[in-house]
């Protein structure tokens, strides 16, 4: 098995059963360090996908919490608008994913979500947790 498919597989499966590992006390990184963590991400009939990256120097990221949004709710809800009429639970979702990206390097990751690859999304990082190096 290739070693980005086995590290895909065990990011997964990290995020889906984090129980299993244990209860790892993680830091919320403050608004200057979140600033500094950047990716792109897609979604296909297999799911999620994308690649973070950390531009900090002393933050180990190791969980990121991805909006996924129809692009009309996520400017709503940046605006401060009420929600448009509708199933609001399908237009905006929240994902955790445990990652490990080590100061100033990025790591790719797959998630599953229920979003059709075919509608239009946005996404946004919303939080980021991790180790300050010391």
């Amino acid at each position: 098995m290739d070693k980005a498919v086995a590290a895909t597989i065990a990011s997964a499966c990290r995020s889906k059963f984090p129980e299993l590992l244990g209860a790892k006390s993680l830091t919320q990184l403050p608004p200057d360090a979140s600033r500094k963590i950047d990716g792109r991400f897609g979604i296909s009939n297999l799911g999620g996908s994308g690649n973070i990256y950390n531009g900090n120097e002393d933050w180990i990221v190791e969980e990121i919490t991805i909006l996924l949004a129809d692009p009309i709710e996520l400017k709503n809800k940046i605006g401060g608008k009420e929600m448009s009429q509708g199933n609001a639970a399908q237009r905006m979702e929240r994902y955790k994913v445990t990652v490990t990206v080590q100061p100033l390097s990025s790591h790719d990751f797959f998630i599953s979500v229920n979003w059709p690859a075919s509608q239009k999304h946005e996404w946004l990082i919303v939080e980021a947790k991790g180790t300050r190096l010391p």
